[in-house]
């Protein structure tokens, strides 16, 4: 930054910014929003051949996320064997907020940032694999150079010279100043040639291989958002039309967390099954399992007592393609399907 004056104004830019999507972000949910008209042709490579995919497609012969890693954060060295790893995955009672969990995490990981220049010295388990996913993903939310702060400075003089009269506007930004500036801070350590969406998505891959419950819920999500949307800094376009070969894998791990997730039964796995099950892109679309697993993802929150976002859109997004008759059974389905799933 060229000027100390600046550091308020870049501060606020950022924040203004990341507030579209770091709240949501620690951990992402764009998926829904990411498959719109202007990316059709991406929509079209994930849900290629769903409705004749009864199981998991192999990957063999094609390349791997660890093919395309791109050389930042090679995986850590240390074998783990199949015992280690199930005595490493993470338990996450079910009246626990897993959004609690992440906001817990994400302060730990501004506290101590990963050192990417000993990475292969790290023994690799389930909660490693996914602070690394949660470092790479929120990083690749923020500018990586100074000169692309500097290009958000302009338009947030725009936006404060209009806001000047507004109340606490200006003092709402300068209070979230330092936060922004940290994240900035800790993720200049990522090397420039780094595409941290495929870093977040090779990691959170790794975690969900784990065992990690988290990464498991919400694989499906997130990892289809940094597929889908290109990269705002670089401008380099989504990972689906650069990689094809990701989108097998990602169909693979995404059936393969979801249903480890709902034997579990915490509700969140419901409502992820339900966007899943309406998107249609790794299941065949079918709106009133939908609606059974949001209302079931409903009767578990309340009977863990937990909040679980969401919930109400997940709803709404089904029923508006369901007859009183369909929401009827949608709506004993989904007391049947935490006995049906373990929950």
């Amino acid at each position: 930054m060229k000027h100390p004056s600046k550091r308020i104004l870049i501060l606020a830019t950022l924040t203004v910014f990341i507030a579209i999507g770091f709240v949501a972000y620690v951990v992402w949910r764009p998926a829904s929003d990411g498959i719109s008209d202007s990316n059709w042709q991406l929509e079209q490579t994930l849900s290629s051949d769903v409705n004749s995919e009864s199981q998991p497609p192999e990957t063999g012969g094609s390349k791997t996320l660890e093919d395309f890693q791109t050389g930042s954060s090679k995986a850590p060295t240390a074998a783990l064997n199949t015992q280690k790893r199930l005595e490493q995955q993470l338990s996450l009672p079910l009246n626990v907020s897993m959004d609690q969990y992440k906001a817990d995490l994400w302060a730990r990981i501004q506290s101590d940032p990963p050192d990417l220049e000993r990475l292969d010295e790290y023994e690799l388990d389930a909660e490693m694999a996914y602070r690394l996913y949660m470092y790479f993903g929120n990083c690749s939310m923020v500018p990586h150079t100074d000169q692309q702060v500097d290009k958000r400075l302009g338009h947030l003089l725009e936006r404060a010279e209009r806001a000047r009269n507004r109340d606490g506007f200006l003092d709402r930004l300068e209070g979230q100043a330092n936060e922004v500036l940290d994240i900035y801070e800790i993720c200049l350590h990522i090397p420039l040639e780094v595409d941290r969406r495929l870093e977040a998505v090779v990691w959170l891959t790794k975690a969900v291989q784990l065992g990690h419950e988290i990464a498991e819920t919400q694989f499906y999500e997130k990892a289809m958002g940094f597929i889908l949307r290109p990269d705002y800094f670089t401008n380099s376009p989504p990972l689906a039309l650069q990689q094809p070969g990701l989108v097998s894998e990602f169909k693979s791990t995404a059936r393969l967390g979801l249903s480890r997730a709902l034997e579990k039964g915490y509700p969140e796995a419901y409502l992820a099954q339900s966007q899943a099950v309406l998107e249609g892109l790794i299941y065949p679309k079918d709106p009133l399992l939908a609606y059974a697993y949001a209302r079931a993802a409903e009767l578990e929150a309340a009977r863990h007592r937990v909040m679980v976002r969401d919930i109400g859109e997940r709803k709404s997004a089904a029923a508006q393609y369901l007859s009183k008759e369909e929401l009827t059974e949608a709506e004993q389905l989904a007391r049947e399907l935490p006995l049906s799933h373990g929950g």
